[in-house]
């Protein structure tokens, strides 16, 4: 009599036969892809692989790609598409920001002239400065061409009578309200002489002559005859000397802030940081100082800080802020 398999004997033949009929089923899946694969086409060029020995290339040169006549006719072959990840559009560069002008500081040293011992600690500070100088002074000359020489500007600080006169002298070659016409003319063409390189004009004093148009007309028509600018320092409120100069179409521009009235180093800082300030809100600003070392040492001490804290502002000499 037979023996009837156990359960655990029907358990795991039932598990030998599903391994069986999986491996069977997926025998027979292969067979059919390998029939799929050999009735695949050749690959594109595979006939013309081989070149012959007549026309063989040079060493390292690939054989050029054979056209058939059927791709003659429809033009240039495609080339097989390398391997290697197609190459990232490359992006236009954008072009740069077109924004406002920068605003432009131009600061004027007064009264040189008086002390050429400041002469080699001026030509030391590394950004534009303007220096006036006054004429018929001890050092006036030698100033002029030493600070000039070194790439400052020079202008002529031309003095003018103050309404506190002779309390206030403006001291020599001062131009006076009781001069006649042709007096101020040979008195301006001395001073002009006596201050080489310079490349225009600003008041010295003045409160009392620069409020007379008749008298600021012949001043500035010499100048205009001369090629010079006017800035006008404004020592009064009543000044008539910018709008007489745009009449007669001399280059002209006023100033905004005296930085050295206080001579206090933080004092001096407070009027440059304004200086700074006037700049971005009107987009020029005139700084007038004096030649004394104090001015100059905190001048080369703050007006870098103050660059990189108003990156939009440029130092610049005066000639460039007239118009």
């Amino acid at each position: 009599m037979t023996r009837r398999p156990t359960k655990r004997e029907r358990v795991r033949r039932k598990r030998v036969y599903l391994v069986l009929c999986g491996t069977l089923a997926a025998a027979l899946v292969l067979l059919v892809l390998l029939e799929q694969l050999r009735s695949l086409p050749a690959g594109p060029g595979a006939a013309e692989e081989a070149v012959s020995e007549n026309h063989a290339l040079p060493e390292g040169e690939p054989p050029a790609p054979v056209i058939k006549a059927e791709q003659q006719e429809a033009g240039p072959p495609k080339l097989p598409i390398p391997s290697e990840p197609a190459a990232q559009p490359v992006s236009k560069p954008r072009p740069p920001a077109i924004g406002p002008p920068a605003a432009k500081v131009a600061i004027i040293i007064d009264d040189v002239g008086y002390d050429g011992g400041l002469d080699a600690l001026a030509v030391g500070i590394p950004f534009p400065l303007t220096f006036s100088v006054l004429p018929g002074l001890e050092n006036s000359a030698a100033s002029a061409a030493r600070l000039g020489a070194a790439g400052c500007e020079i202008m002529l600080h031309l003095p003018m009578e103050p309404e506190r006169y002779p309390e206030k002298n403006p001291g020599p070659g001062a131009l006076f309200t009781f001069m006649t016409h042709e007096e101020i003319r040979s008195t301006i063409r001395e001073d002009i002489l006596s201050v080489p390189g310079a490349r225009g004009v600003n008041n010295h004093m003045g409160s009392l002559f620069t409020v007379r148009e008749d008298l600021l007309k012949v001043v500035l028509e010499e100048l205009r005859d001369k090629g010079l600018f006017f800035v006008d320092s404004r020592t009064v409120t009543g000044t008539a000397a910018q709008k007489v100069a745009r009449r007669l179409g001399v280059p002209t521009a006023r100033r905004s802030v005296f930085l050295d009235n206080d001579e206090d180093a933080a004092a001096i800082t407070t009027q440059l940081e304004q200086l700074f300030r006037v700049a971005t809100r009107d987009r020029v600003a005139i700084g007038i100082g004096h030649y004394r070392e104090n001015t100059l040492l905190v001048l080369a001490a703050e007006v870098p800080r103050l660059r990189q804290r108003y990156p939009g502002v440029e130092l610049v000499h005066a000639s460039s802020v007239v118009k």
